[in-house]
């Protein structure tokens, strides 16, 4: 595991970018990548991470409120801090696809149970390092709170539970709900259909969910409130009795559901966000050899009308 010392922070990597003009980064920095083949195997990852997902990313669209004009659309402020969010995320992205890459140069091979199960678990644990401890000047992240969640629970009643438990202050509407279900069902049917192979019955399903938000916050001094992007992370850790519980075949009245869970929010800085945001989009089509808006697709977030 990278140690704190060898860590660089987003913010500090762009800068380094621009100084460098793509020339050689300063020592002890991410070095950019040298080859085309590096570059292809690492947009490859991405590509990879949309069939074996080790995170589920959601963008929450107020209808109401500050954030919404009077159609109930998202205002042209609101618009550019969802871009801030989106495009900070696509280089989180990468950057912790990167680091994975690192570690396994090898293409992970998702139609083996093992390899699919381990890229899953290398995916979630890098990307949650790189958004609560790399962003840098670009965010400002809460404290990480824990949690544990056990309940007996039937088939019909599950889902609503576990949404309700991590979207309760999110205040959804039922048709919100009803969509966060789909989604719920579609990252369960693609990681089952994976037939996911655990080392031993005491390793963790490891998750990410990361819901991408605006929030009208007041300040003092100023009299009208202002829109602040943020980003919500729950790392899932589910055990593995309750996700082969959840994936069985057979209906069962009941199940026991146990997983322990991290909740941290993230407040963007998007006056620095934007103000790097040309240098971000430069450095993700280095890193990747490939188009901004093709990493961006592959990175970008399901939306949830509020």
């Amino acid at each position: 595991m990278t140690s704190f010392k060898e860590v660089v922070l987003l913010d500090e990597m762009i800068s380094t970018y621009r100084a460098s003009h793509l020339t050689q980064f300063r020592p002890g920095t991410t070095a950019l990548l040298k080859s085309d083949n590096e570059s292809d195997d690492l947009f490859s990852m991405v590509q990879s991470a949309k069939k074996a997902p080790g995170s589920t990313s959601l963008a929450v669209v107020d209808t109401t409120g500050l954030a919404a004009d009077e159609l109930g659309k998202p205002t042209q402020n609101a618009l550019e801090i969802y871009t801030d969010m989106l495009t900070l995320s696509s280089l989180a992205n990468v950057v912790a696809m990167q680091e994975v890459y690192k570690e396994h140069p090898q293409q992970f091979d998702i139609t083996n149970p093992k390899e699919a199960s381990a890229f899953i678990t290398a995916q979630t644990v890098k990307l949650n390092d790189t958004f609560t401890r790399r962003l840098g000047k670009y965010a400002i992240p809460s404290e990480t709170t824990g949690y544990s969640f056990s309940k007996n629970v039937t088939q019909a009643d599950f889902h609503l539970d576990f949404l309700t438990t991590l979207f309760d202050s999110f205040n959804f509407q039922k048709d919100s709900i009803k969509k966060l279900d789909g989604i719920l069902i579609q990252v369960t049917e693609t990681l089952k259909n994976l037939q996911l192979k655990f080392e031993s019955e005491t390793q963790t399903l490891d998750h990410l969910i990361l819901t991408n938000y605006i929030e009208p916050l007041e300040i003092e001094g100023v009299p009208e409130k202002i829109l602040v992007g943020k980003i919500r992370l729950f790392y899932l850790k589910i055990e593995y009795s309750s996700w082969q519980a959840v994936i069985a075949k057979q209906t069962v009245s009941s199940f026991d559901f146990k997983m322990n869970y991290f909740d941290t929010i993230l407040t963007i800085n998007s006056t620095l966000v934007r103000g790097d945001i040309e240098d971000i989009k430069k450095l993700i089509e280095e890193f990747t050899q490939n188009s901004f808006d093709d990493v961006k697709k592959l990175t970008s977030p399901t939306m949830i009308s509020k």
